[in-house]
């Protein structure tokens, strides 16, 4: 029996139904009969499923798939009921740590350009201006290695956290908060995206919304105004609360500069 991988979309032979990798790409595709191709797969290709076995591919794939089919990736999430911890922390860890740390040299590298081109025309300060940004290197590395996955798994809790109080508050027949921390350790993959100069960072915040719009809309199986307010509330009282804070202080600086 001839199938499509759903993720290369390159055909190849199996002999009866059942989960088979696909030899092109190694993505996980599920045929349920011989008449059933697997151009609509039962699951998408999960990063638990496959990481031990090929690191990279589990990641390029779930990435592309979570970007470019996030319904039928969240649905398929959905239907796999359980929680492991271990795969999900590896995710966020592999993917910020990567989007963060490509996003820091980059602006490292931008920081040595004028003292680059500098030193090629005789500046005798050249050495001395390139000495912190050559220093910094090393230092982002260290701080990628040791200080960063503490706060990626703080800052993925915390998130989870914040969005599953918005859930219980907007959804009624919501899913445990097992199920919102696995949704959101997926969508804080997207900040991988840091790795493109000048844009990812804003590129990643804005999937990362759109990520968690889908993602709690699918595993928490409610409607789409449903779940933007579960998701968008934390960020509204965010921006009023800046706004308000904003609002005073220049209220305090105005009658400061009237009294005067």
């Amino acid at each position: 029996m001839i199938v499509t991988c759903h993720s290369c979309r390159k055909n190849f032979e199996v002999q009866k139904s059942g989960v088979f990798l696909c030899p092109h790409c190694g993505v996980q595709n599920i045929c349920g009969g011989s008449s059933q191709s697997v151009n609509n797969p039962i699951n998408a290709y999960l990063w638990e499923d496959t990481w031990k076995q090929n690191f990279v591919t589990a990641i390029i794939t779930t990435i592309k798939q979570m970007l470019f089919q996030p319904t039928f990736f969240f649905k398929s999430l959905a239907s796999r009921k359980g929680f492991q911890f271990t795969p999900v922390v590896f995710f966020v860890l592999a993917t910020q740590g990567l989007g963060v740390l490509v996003s820091g040299l980059t602006n490292i590298g931008f920081s040595l350009l004028t003292p680059l081109l500098k030193s090629l025309y005789g500046s005798p300060t050249a050495v001395v201006e390139l000495l912190p940004g050559f220093i910094s290197i090393p230092l982002m590395v260290l701080f990628i290695l040791l200080i960063f996955p503490v706060f990626a798994i703080i800052g993925l809790f915390i998130t989870a956290a914040v969005t599953h109080l918005f859930v219980h508050l907007f959804i009624k027949n919501h899913q445990p908060f097992e199920e919102t921390l696995k949704l959101v350790g997926y969508c804080l993959g997207v900040n991988i995206v840091m790795v493109i100069p000048i844009v990812g960072g804003v590129i990643a915040s804005i999937g990362q919304i759109v990520l968690l719009i889908i993602g709690v809309r699918e595993v928490h199986q409610t409607t789409t105004t449903q779940a933007s307010i579960a998701v968008l509330f934390p960020y509204l009282i965010c921006c009023g609360f800046i706004v308000s804070l904003m609002a005073i202080i220049m209220s305090f600086i105005f009658s400061n500069i009237v009294s005067l």
